[in-house]
């Protein structure tokens, strides 16, 4: 916990000094000495903003607070109105049919949604074996990523991504009903994953099995899986998951983090004046790291409930998770010889990752 906590703080000077020093080997854009145009008086621009989540999910709270941070910083100059999932435009369809199409002005999407357009967008939301929460973040900000994420994103033709919204935690390797006490015991296991997690580890020998979230509890309870991986501590006991497996897995290797980003229609990013759209940088990247901060906080105590209740917590078995990590690196390997733009990617995260290995960071 002290180094995560330590992290935070890391992260916090290198946002103090992002536009100033660059860390990492992209090149960090140097602010303008050119004076900001004044913005004229009668400014005034109304939005509306989907998120991925629905109004019971915590993300939600977390689009409100950046839409609340836009018009205070603004001073009413431009205020957003925030719909849950669903709400304007289809679920999972917020940036391609809401913002891309002109029916909302902004939201909060997940990279796995555009796997459909863009096959590499899945690398700027979870790596399996890569970097940690803080060290993605830091990636983002001075190590290049939110250059790339706009590159990947510029075939869109009226989109602008504006960079991160959220950056969760790591997550729970899996509850299971079964001890893993080696690479051999994932052999044949009935394993509910997802992603590029469920493919690596399909080729250590899993049985990978898919199921919505809602149907786990169920499924666990009655055999058919026999672990699952959904989200962090604090997520997971909420949904009573310590009732139907006796152990828990902790590992980054499956599941790192996850992020989701902010979109801006492209007229209505156009039509801001260059102090609004400053703000808006500014008060979704505010949220990523205060969100984080929240979320390792809330994980943290969750942990205690499940040993309370009697759940073993468990550091998962060196073998596994080097065995993991190998199979990761080919698998990631492979992505990057079939596709340039993957391998730049890639060979960018894994070098900025060394970095802050190097120095003990994350």
């Amino acid at each position: 916990m002290r180094n995560k906590l330590r992290g935070v703080l890391v992260v916090l000077a290198v946002v103090g000094a992002l536009g100033m020093v660059s860390c990492a080997p992209a090149t960090v854009d140097e602010p303008s000495s050119d004076t900001a145009p004044a913005a004229p008086a009668s400014e005034q621009h109304e939005w509306k903003l989907q998120t991925l989540s629905t109004t019971a999910m915590r993300h939600y709270v977390a689009a409100t607070r950046i839409a609340q941070r836009i018009t205070d910083m603004s001073g009413g100059r431009l205020t957003v109105e925030v719909y849950p999932s669903g709400a304007v435009v289809p679920s999972t369809q917020e940036l391609q049919e809401g913002v891309e199409q002109g029916v909302i002005e902004a939201c909060v999407a997940g990279h796995m949604n555009q796997l459909n357009l863009f096959p590499a967008a899945g690398l700027f939301d979870q790596v399996s074996g890569g970097m940690t929460s803080l060290q993605f973040q830091m990636w983002y900000l001075v190590g290049g990523g939110n250059q790339l994420a706009a590159r990947l994103y510029e075939p869109l033709q009226n989109s602008v991504y504006v960079g991160l919204a959220n950056v969760d935690p790591q997550e729970i390797f899996c509850h299971s009903t079964k001890k893993l006490d080696s690479l051999e015991d994932l052999k044949g296991l009935k394993f509910r994953t997802a992603g590029d997690g469920a493919l690596i580890l399909g080729r250590l020998g899993v049985s990978v099995v898919t199921l919505p979230g809602q149907e786990l509890y169920e499924a666990a309870q009655r055999g058919v899986i026999d672990a699952f991986e959904y989200g962090g501590p604090a997520v997971n006991w909420n949904m009573g998951f310590q009732e139907v497996s006796d152990y828990l897995y902790l590992s980054p290797v499956r599941a790192p983090t996850s992020a989701k980003a902010f979109f801006v229609n492209a007229d209505a990013w156009e039509a801001l004046s260059p102090d609004l759209k400053g703000i808006v940088k500014v008060a979704s990247q505010a949220e990523a790291l205060e969100w984080y901060g929240e979320e390792i906080t809330l994980d943290y105590g969750a942990l205690g409930k499940y040993t309370a209740y009697g759940n073993e917590v468990i550091n998962l078995p060196q073998e596994i998770v080097d065995a993991f990590v190998a199979e990761a690196t080919t698998f990631f390997d492979e992505r990057a010889d079939a596709d340039p733009f993957a391998k730049e990617v890639i060979e960018s995260q894994r070098v900025f990752k060394e970095i802050c290995v190097a120095q003990d960071i994350g």
